[in-house]
Parts: C-alpha cells; structure tokens; sequence
C-alpha cells in the first residue's frame, strides 16, 4: 500500500533538514510501501522517503511541536499543541487544539472529525494519513 501523491509540496514540510519531522520512541521505520499492519489504528507519515507508522492506542494522544506532547512533530507549520486525537464511541476523532495553521481533513480544514481509514490529514505543512485495519483489537 502505497500513498498516491503527497498532500504537501516537498519543499514546505520541513524547516530544519537535518532533524527528523517525527522524535522517538515514535520512529518506526518502514520501506516507501507501508508493510502489513496489525488489527488496529495508526497515523503514518513520509520522513526522508520512508513512512513512520504510528500505533494509536484508546486513550487520547496529544500532537504538536512541543516536547510535552505525546507525538512531536519537529515542523514550524505544526502549533506546540496543535491537536488531540481521541477515542469516542468505537471511532478516532481528530480535535482542533487552538491551532495557530489549523487542521485539515481530506481537503476541508475542521475543528474536530471522526476519521475513517485512508483520510489524509494536514497539520500545518506536514500530512498524515489515518489507517484503520480491521480486527479484534479496533
């Protein structure tokens, strides 16, 4: 599985090139193909022509460039706390943190949205992609 085009221009997703947009511990990296995925739900994301996976768990995960945050996105487009994913009625929704660049969803820039598997997100400059895999533990 591949993603078709990037949701960005390549010149506009990073400031620094010498820093990764993604920190550990979240760094998994994976080949340009995304590979099999356990059931679950993730956000994966290119860095340097390889996709960082992220496994989301059911407790709310915060985003942003700040270092307290639970996913750090090393990007000037991206808000110190930028947004907060959560988990409601057996669906991830995507909230809005007060975002100075906004968070878009499949091309419609939101406040809040339930994703579904393959929506693209832009946060700031850098996109994501929202999977889904089907089984026992979505």
């Amino acid at each position: 599985m591949a993603f078709a085009e990037p949701l960005v221009p390549d010149d506009q997703t990073r400031d620094t090139a010498a820093l990764p947009l993604v920190a550990a511990p979240w760094r998994e990296r994976t080949p340009a193909t995304l590979p099999e995925l356990a059931p679950g739900r993730y956000l994966a994301l290119e860095d340097g022509g390889e996709y960082v996976v992220l496994g989301l768990g059911e407790e709310s995960m915060r985003v942003g460039r700040s270092p307290s945050a639970d996913l750090v996105i090393d990007d000037a487009s991206v808000s110190r706390r930028h947004a907060v994913l959560v988990w409601r009625d057996a669906r991830t929704v995507i909230l809005d943190d007060r975002s100075r660049n906004g968070i878009v969803v499949n091309g419609a820039r939101v406040q809040d949205a339930a994703l579904a598997d393959g929506d693209e997100i832009a946060l700031g400059n850098v996109a994501l992609r929202y999977l889904e895999v089907a089984g026992e533990s979505v």
